[in-house]
Formats: structure tokens, C-alpha cells, sequence
């Protein structure tokens, strides 16, 4: 694991600048704290960061080039079944000389062009520049568990890298924030790829490729999740066969390290059979995050599966006293990031870390075996509108526009919620489980944004990242859609970010066996009856894990990871919220309402609403705006 950064000018002539490449390089010192390197020649740079943890010798190190220096690679991730690619190669004539995977993607490369990315099975974020055809091509991992942060120049020129902080060491690069993307935060907590909360820089989406060369620049997909299968013939029996034996060889596969590897532990279905699994391998350490004060707390759950499958467990109890540790988290984040959960996620892996190089993560299960009850239940509170014609549902829709209008910020909360309903009264299936995820819901943004941001509101929403994916997916199944839309969204924006950098902050490489590159492909095959079965969530995993887990803790629902944050907001955190939003981040800004914001708080302080997960995105958006956008342009 690693962090890679790099420039690549159009110009063939055009050399890149050492000391700019240096910075973009060494901001990233936290993903990579075993080593760095770097290879310049005319019109490319590439950086690395290195966290060793297969081939520790320097043979291992990056950037790394072919037998003859014509092909150079910097890497972050794990190919995790790199091996069975070596007899082919030497039989190719091609010299190993490490036992690292990095090595494998060149000369992969060579044999394939690009159709190596194929061959690759794992999480990976690369950069790779082929001298004798003057040609970069980025790449990202299918299911976006690695992160690439690029930017596009006028010119053609493209600069890269694995965090947006070391973007922003460029100083020609725009540090303009996007309305749209602010929008989009207030609703789902985090900007949807293939945004940025900058204009014009980007995400590299998962399964794709991006080419830069003489004729430009050019996106180029090679892997999407596999169409709905239709009828299937497996039965739940064979199905729950077949889970453990591509979940085993997945855990196998990633406990591959020359360094220790521990887990994270919830208490949950999803870890505690990651744990169970790989613990049946190999004595495994585990870390659960404690906090007593919330209503949800799964460490008695957790303690009872670290017996049961004999782990080296320790626990890590969180408090109202984080607020020393926000800021940092806010800058690890890169962008804003309101999920709350990644503060618990930091503290765990900082106490990881002094055990652990590796450590294994429950993550992915939820998305690919509908582990949300509360998102796949089918929605009866609205049914009612379908009985409408599609025209009298959007003038419904619009009265409710006209009574928050007229309601205005300071009005009833009945009519307020009046306005909210009707609103909803138009939307489709598609949009109907976008709403659902939401955090600000459509009155809460209306009070935190400025008035002449309500019309452009409205347009973002229509173009909302679930919606679209929802609506793209393959088939008439409706699980389907809502997972394949899961996976595409909130899987890479949500999960997989918040596990990358809480990790990567502490120099600590997280896995995903449940995202092994076979086990997502046999998901979506199966049929939805086998993830979600009379309101319960992950029938398949539960059914296979009954001789591996103790009884409670198959049967134990879908809680989260929660923290009891209005309570917070409205004692030990009510001053540091209070500074926070009354910083430049809201008072300078040319989108939020300071009196708007206000209104939330007194509502949170009053226990008239829980708004704590509204307040903590807010909160975010603030230290993120002070510490990273304010604080690298210092």
C-alpha cells in the first residue's frame, strides 16, 4: 500500500519540475512511511510513497521500470493472486526480480497492453508511462477500494495522485469550490465520484482507464458489475456452498503479507466472519470501537465472537473529548466528509497500526447481500401517490414547493413536513430510494442554503449520482437496481474512502475480503431471494456461517456504526460546534445561511429533532474548509 503522485505534460519537450513533484510526494508521507522515490524524464514525473509490505528488500521500491527502463510504474494496492501470473511470464522470456506484485503489472503490460488491467485481481490505484509510445494511462480498481484524484489542464497536461491535498501543491491548479458539489455533500455526506468539491478536478471512476498520449486524453471503462442474471437454477443450498468456498479463498488470498495482519471487529455479521474465517487460518489480533454513551453499543457482541474464535482482542473507547482529533481527521479526509463513523474508524487503526501492517475490514457485504434492511423494505408510505397520473402527482409536487415558499424558515413544523410530502409525491422509483439515503432532506437544505441557491438545488437533485446508476441497472429486479446503485455510489464515496484514508492515516493497508474480484462477480448472480428474505438482510452469509459463528450473533440486526452525536452537540461539543460553524467556512461562504445553520442547532439543542448527523456535515465542511482548503493555501 502505498501513495503515488505524478504530472504528465502534453508537451513532449516540457520538463517536469523536481521540487513540485517533491511536495505532491511528500504530503503523502502518511500512506507511505517505509520509503520514497521518484523518475523524471521529458514531459512525465512520477512520485511514490512506500509502505512496505510485500518484498520488504529495496528491489521492491518504486517507481519500478522493466528489464530495459522503457516501462515505469508507480502502484498503490494488492494484486492478490500476482503468482499465478509468474510461470507465464518467465516462460515470456520476462526477469523477476522481486516477489512483489508491482513487477507482475509491468510486464503483464507488456504482453497484454492494455488489456493487462484485466488480469489484475485486487485494489490498485496506478500510474503507468510506456517511454517507447509516449504514453501515460492511469488506472483504477473495479470497485474503487483504491483512490486517484486527477485534473485535466487546458493544455492537455494531466496531474495525478492519490489524495486531492497533493493535487494542490500544483500552484496552477484551480482551487475554485463547485455549488454542485456542495449540494450534493448536504445530501449524502460525501461528493459523489465523479466529482470533486473543486471544479474540474476529478475522481478516476472504479473499472476505468484513463489514456493520455499524442492524441489527448480519453476514458476507457474495461469492467462493469455483471447484468441481472434473470431465472436462476441454484438453489439456496448449493448457493451457501459455493459463498464458502470463494469467502475462504478470499480470506486466503488476503492474508498474504510478509508483515503482521490484524482485523477490525464490530460484533456484526460482516466482520465477525471475516474474523472467524481468517482466524481458522491464522492467530489473528482484532480492535473494536467502544463508546458506552450511545444507544448502540456492539463491543459485548464483539467480545463474544473474539472468544469464540481465540483473537488477541482489544477495544478502544471513544468520547465527546475527539474534538482534538476532528481537525485531524478533516484533513485526511481531503474533502468534505460527514460520516461519522470515520472517526471511530481513525481511532481503531492508529491502535491497529502498533500491532498490525495489514488489517482486515468488514466492508462490502452490506452492499453486495443488502445488508440495509431499511433501504431494501418496500415503501408503502407513498404507494398511494401511483394511484395518480403522472401530471396531477408533479402539480402536487409543485404545491409542495409553494407551501415551503410561503413557509419560509421560520413557519410550522407541520406545514414544513406537509411540504416535504408533497414533494415527494412525484418522484419515481429510482429517485424514491435516492431520498432515502439522504441526510439533509429537502426543507433542512432550503434553511442551511442561501434563498437564490433553492432553483439550482432543485436542478442538482435531478441529476443525483444514485438516481442515475439506479436507473442504469440491468433487468426489472428491484434489489438489483438498489444494490448495483449501492455499489456504485455509497460503496466507493462512503465506505471504501472512509477505510482508505482513517487507514492511510496512520500508514495502516485496509483489505476487503468480501470485495474479492470473484466473490462481487458470483453476487450478482445469485438470486435476490438469497441476500434479502422477509426483512432480513444477508440470508446467504448467515445461513453459511452457522457452524463458524455463535447463534446471537447470526441473529443479531443491522445496527451501524453510531455515534451518539445530538446528544454531544448539545453538551461537551456545543462550543466547538458553535465556533466552528461561526468560522469563515459559513460566514465567508457565498452558499450557506449563518441564521439557517442557527435555526438546525436550536432545533438539535431543544430535542425538537436529532440533527446530529446534519450537524456533524456541517461541522465537517468546516474544519475541512480551515484546515485544507484554507490551511494549503496558506
Amino acid at each position: 500500500m502505498c501513495g503515488i503522485a505524478g504530472i504528465y505534460y502534453s508537451e513532449p519537450n516540457r520538463p517536469v519540475d523536481k521540487e513540485v513533484l517533491k511536495r505532491m510526494t511528500e504530503v503523502l508521507a502518511h500512506r507511505g512511511p517505509d520509503g520514497s522515490g521518484c523518475h523524471l524524464e521529458s514531459q512525465i514525473g512520477l512520485g511514490h510513497r512506500r509502505l512496505a509490505i510485500l518484498d520488504l528488500t529495496e528491489v521492491g521500491g518504486q517507481p519500478m521500470h522493466n528489464e530495459d527502463g522503457t516501462i515505469w510504474i508507480v502502484y498503490n494496492g494488492e494484486c492478490y493472486r500476482y503468482r499465478d501470473h509468474i510461470p507465464f511470464l518467465r516462460s515470456k522470456g520476462h526477469t523477476i526480480r522481486s516477489r512483489s506484485d508491482t513487477e507482475v503489472l509491468l510486464h503483464l503490460y507488456e504482453e497484454f497492453d492494455l488489456d493487462f488491467v484485466s488480469k489484475l485481481d485486487g485494489m490498485f490505484a496506478f500510474a503507468l508511462w510506456d517511454q517507447r509510445k509516449r504514453r501515460l494511462i492511469l488506472g483504477r480498481d473495479r470497485l474503487g477500494i483504491k483512490p486517484l484524484i486527477y485534473y485535466q489542464d487546458f493544455d492537455g497536461s494531466i496531474y495525478f495522485a492519490s489524495e486531492l491535498k497533493a493535487l494542490l501543491q500544483c500552484p496552477n491548479i484551480p482551487r475554485e469550490i463547485e455549488p454542485a458539489s456542495v449540494y450534493a455533500y448536504l445530501h449524502l455526506m460525501t461528493v459523489p465520484t465523479p466529482w470533486t468539491i473543486y471544479r474540474g478536478i476529478k475522481k478516476l471512476e472504479p473499472g476505468t482507464l484513463l489514456i493520455a498520449d499524442s492524441n489527448g486524453a480519453r476514458l476507457q471503462r474495461y469492467w462493469d458489475l455483471p447484468p441481472y442474471p434473470g431465472e436462476s437454477k441454484i438453489d439456496l443450498e448449493q448457493a451457501q456452498m459455493e459463498f464458502l468456498g470463494k469467502f475462504k479463498e478470499a480470506i486466503t488470498t488476503h492474508l498474504v503479507s510478509d508483515v503482521p495482519v490484524a482485523a477490525f471487529l464490530s460484533g456484526g455479521i460482516d466482520s465477525s466472519s471475516v474474523v472467524a474465517m481468517a482466524a481458522g487460518l491464522q492467530p489473528l489480533a482484532t480492535f473494536t470501537a467502544t463508546f458506552p454513551e450511545s444507544d448502540v453499543d456492539e463491543s459485548d457482541a464483539a467480545r463474544r465472537v473474539a472468544r469464540h474464535c481465540h483473537t488477541d482482542h482489544h477495544e478502544i473507547r471513544l468520547a465527546p473529548d475527539f474534538v482534538e482529533t476532528l481537525p485531524h481527521v478533516a484533513w485526511h479526509c481531503d474533502e468534505p466528509f460527514g460520516v461519522a463513523s470515520a472517526f471511530g474508524v481513525y481511532h481503531m487503526a492508529e491502535a491497529a497500526r502498533e500491532h498490525a501492517k495489514v488489517v482486515l475490514s468488514g466492508d462490502g457485504a452490506d452492499e453486495l447481500f443488502a445488508g440495509y434492511p431499511w433501504r431494501h423494505q418496500p415503501i408503502h408510505n407513498h404507494r398511494h401517490w401511483d394511484l395518480l397520473p403522472v401530471v396531477a402527482r408533479r402539480w402536487v409536487s409543485h404545491l409542495g414547493d409553494v407551501l415551503h415558499d410561503l413557509n419560509g424558515n421560520n413557519g410550522y413544523k407541520f406545514t414544513r413536513r406537509l411540504a416535504s410530502r408533497l414533494q415527494f409525491a412525484s418522484l419515481g422509483p429510482a429517485d424514491t430510494y435516492a431520498k432515502s439515503l439522504r441526510c439533509f432532506q429537502d426543507e433542512d437544505i432550503r434553511t442551511v442554503l442561501h434563498s437564490d441557491c433553492t432553483a439550482f438545488a432543485r436542478r442538482a437533485w435531478r441529476e443525483n449520482a444514485i438516481a442515475r446508476y439506479y436507473d442504469s441497472a440491468s433487468g426489472s429486479d428491484v434489489l438489483y437496481h438498489k444494490l448495483y446503485a449501492d455499489v456504485k455510489t455509497t460503496l466507493v464515496d462512503e465506505m471504501l474512502t472512509k477505510v482508505d484514508r482513517m487507514t492511510m492515516a496512520h500508514g495502516l493497508e485496509a483489505r476487503v475480503p468480501f470485495l474479492d474480484n470473484q466473490m462481487v462477480e458470483w453476487a450478482f448472480q445469485i438470486p435476490s431471494d438469497f441476500k434479502f428474505h422477509n426483512g432480513a438482510g444477508k440470508v446467504i452469509v448467515r445461513q453459511a456461517m452457522r457452524s463458524a459463528l455463535p447463534e446471537e450473533i447470526l441473529k443479531r440486526g443491522k445496527y451501524g456504526f453510531t455515534l451518539p452525536l445530538a446528544g454531544w452537540f448539545r453538551g461537551p461539543l456545543r462550543n466547538f460546534l458553535q465556533d466552528a460553524l461561526n468560522g469563515p467556512a459559513i460566514s465567508q461562504s457565498p452558499f450557506f445561511s449563518r441564521p439557517g445553520i442557527q435555526r438546525l442547532v436550536e432545533e438539535n439543542e431543544k430535542g425538537e429533532r436529532d440533527l446530529g448527523n446534519c450537524l456533524y456535515t456541517l461541522l465537517m465542511y468546516a474544519l475541512w474548509y480551515d484546515k485544507v482548503h484554507r490551511g494549503l493555501s496558506r
